[in-house]
């Protein structure tokens, strides 16, 4: 487990570099779809060709993808077309996810404040006219009775836009069938879905919209605009506040049904029929709609202390508006520049490299662990092993630069023999302990010289 999660980490690191690299070169703004295939061209230009190229961009779950291995045993030669196809696709994903699913979830990119993406204003100012026209001409909403300006009726969608977003409502194809079966969590397992991520029985899966809520004792995990009155949802609260209209005003589902159908209209939004029932249909963001852009400001609420990060220029506009965050009574305040931090300069860097770990252990077969081993000399994959004390001592493993000792060892003895093992050859290593919170490891981590100068005893057999 420590293995994969060292290659998950890193391969999330250099995504975000890349991604960001990419972003420069192109003034500060690509378009969301097709970022798959020119995130894959631009680290093959990057690194010198597929070889180095598709090793770094696999995703840490597909490294036993057949097509996978097949390349890394021809050392990148060939064409490998299905390989790329999917690959490309699993990227796109990625991507789609990082600007939207998993905004909040680390150090992601608009986290940082590096980038994030921003609707086509066009489009949605056009949206947001129509809407506004109709509401007012129609007048289906009963507690509002003076005319629906476009500058609420835009913030009014802009929200609905971005709650979808940020909660993975965003159209890719490696989502199709789990977007057509209605949020069934079984669509997006290996055995339904081998080429996406994997997402355990209790994670949160992305959430497209839905008109009507499943019938009783349906499940699914997407949300539905529709609700009885009296029944105050994310919907009604954010109408209610962002209006000024009655949470129960009959004019509800009429309004979101017209949002809905004027965001498709203009390209933002984009519906599936789903299998069951048939008439109904799933809403999400169109990845067309979507521009990736370099740099974010921020927008806080000084009532719930809710951060949202937005483009450069659209936050002014959200400054004063009321808080998307469900009945909370704040407004966003001033916009600012997001903090400049570590990760962001290291994503703004483009370092690249990338973990390729193995476990060396003594369950291993003695073939696969000395095949290991051979590999880990030649310093390309693998190049991190996660060992147990079976590599203390009596295996070759070539010269280290670097060892992390993720305990305390038990003796002095046992430290000098782990650490040993690195700066052979030019007599310098980086050697890391991580002390965890346990007495045996506080207590050296409070008198480091009691282990590093301790006393070695000799080995002694005792009959």
């Amino acid at each position: 487990h420590r293995a994969g999660f060292f290659g998950a980490r890193t391969f999330r690191f250099n995504l975000r570099a890349l991604i960001q690299e990419m972003l420069q070169k192109h003034d500060g703004a690509m378009p969301l779809k097709g970022i798959g295939q020119a995130l894959l061209s631009h680290t093959e230009q990057r690194l010198g060709g597929p070889r180095l190229a598709v090793p770094v961009l696999v995703p840490e779950d597909l490294r036993e993808h057949p097509d996978y291995l097949k390349f890394l045993e021809r050392d990148g030669e060939g064409e490998h077309a299905h390989l790329r196809a999917w690959l490309v696709d699993r990227l796109s994903l990625e991507v789609v996810f990082e600007y939207g699913f998993r905004v909040r979830s680390g150090r992601s990119l608009e986290k940082t404040g590096c980038s994030t993406v921003i609707v086509d204003q066009e489009a949605l100012g056009k949206a947001a006219a129509d809407l506004a026209l109709m509401v007012s001409e129609d007048e289906f909403l009963e507690s509002r009775r003076e005319p629906l300006g476009e500058s609420e009726a835009e913030h009014f969608l802009a929200g609905l836009i971005n709650r979808l977003r940020l909660r993975g409502g965003v159209h890719q194809s490696l989502l199709e069938s789990y977007v057509r079966d209605s949020g069934k969590r079984y669509m997006l397992s290996r055995k339904m879905n081998p080429l996406g991520p994997i997402f355990g029985k209790e994670a949160v899966l992305p959430r497209f919209l839905l008109e009507t809520p499943p019938r009783k004792g349906k499940r699914s995990a997407f949300d539905a605009y529709t609700s009885d009155a009296g029944n105050l949802t994310w919907y009604r609260d954010w109408a209610a506040r962002c209006l000024g209209i009655d949470p129960d005003d009959s004019g509800l589902v009429e309004l979101y049904r017209t949002a809905v159908r004027r965001l498709e209209e203009s390209g933002i939004l984009q519906s599936v029929a789903t299998n069951a029932p048939a008439t109904q249909q799933a809403s999400g963001v169109s990845q067309a709609a979507l521009t990736i852009v370099d740099g974010a400001q921020e927008v806080a609420c000084p009532v719930c202390k809710e951060i949202i990060r937005l483009p450069n220029g659209v936050a002014e506009r959200w400054s004063g508006r009321p808080c998307t965050k469900y009945r909370c009574t704040g407004m966003w305040g001033e916009s600012k520049d997001a903090p400049d931090t570590f990760y962001t300069r290291i994503f703004r860097e483009g370092r690249i490299a990338r973990v390729f770990p193995e476990e060396h252990t003594g369950l291993l077969e003695r073939q696969k662990r000395e095949g290991i081993e051979e590999a880990f000399k030649e310093r390309e994959r693998p190049n991190l092993l996660v060992c147990t004390p079976t590599l203390e001592m009596g295996i070759d493993i070539g010269d280290l630069s670097a060892v992390m000792l993720c305990s305390v060892p038990p003796t002095t003895s046992a430290y000098l023999q782990r650490i040993g093992r690195a700066g052979r050859k030019t007599g310098n290593a980086l050697c890391l302990t991580i002390a965890n919170a346990r007495p045996h490891d506080l207590y050296f981590h409070a008198d480091p010289p009691a282990m590093m100068q301790g006393e070695v005893d000799p080995p002694g057999c005792f009959l």
